[in-house]
């Protein structure tokens, strides 16, 4: 089933890039109900899915839709995984959403929290790379 889900995203993401976004959402949101019944609605996979099809909203002029599930996408991604790239990549999307609705200051403080995250990242990074030469 979890690779019947993969295949079903697959797809959802080619329609995405072939601009052909009401087939991409209907692919991508049977993907995501299936690895929501198989992993758990707070898995890290399926919140990545939640937060792509949250795009593909976007592009189909869903704004307000898709600015609710990003909110939830980020809500749950800050508790589960923290200081972690898509929690950043989901913080920027959600600004830049908010931004389009005109709501500056909720935007700043997203924004805000996804830039402390990415010094976070950039810093581990950093201590990553001075370990691993040390060792050599």
């Amino acid at each position: 089933m979890l690779f019947r889900s993969t295949t079903l995203n697959w797809i959802g993401i080619c329609y995405t890039k072939l601009k052909d976004f009401d087939k991409a959402f209907n692919w991508k949101e049977k993907a995501l109900v299936m690895r929501r019944e198989l992993l758990g609605s707070d898995h890290q996979d399926v919140l990545k899915s939640s937060f792509e099809l949250a795009q593909i909203q976007v592009e189909q002029g869903h704004s307000e839709e898709a600015l609710k599930m990003l909110r939830d996408v980020a809500s749950r991604q800050d508790k589960l995984l923290g200081c972690h790239p898509y929690t950043v990549q989901t913080y920027n999307a959600l600004g830049s959403l908010l931004e389009k609705f005109g709501n500056n200051c909720e935007a700043k403080s997203v924004r805000s929290k996804a830039e402390e995250y990415s010094c976070e990242i950039n810093k581990r990074q950093i201590e990553y790379r001075r370990l691993s030469s040390d060792e050599n």
